[in-house]
């Protein structure tokens, strides 16, 4: 992600239709696909959010 690097903005790869923010020491996936999805470890049923708490080493 070339334009978000030069921009300075972090970026968590995820697959289509996952959204991954991190929010106060904590990454919320937000699966806003029509079948579930997963991230990491983690499978999102259909339009289902979940709170995870941020690894230090991650941005």
């Amino acid at each position: 992600m070339t334009v978000l690097n030069d921009a300075g903005i972090s970026f968590i790869e995820s697959e289509p239709g996952l959204e991954v923010v991190v929010r106060d020491g904590h990454m919320i996936v937000m699966n806003h696909n029509h079948e579930e999805a997963a991230f990491e470890e983690n499978v999102l049923q259909t339009f289902e959010m979940k709170m995870l708490k941020q690894e230090r080493n991650r941005r």
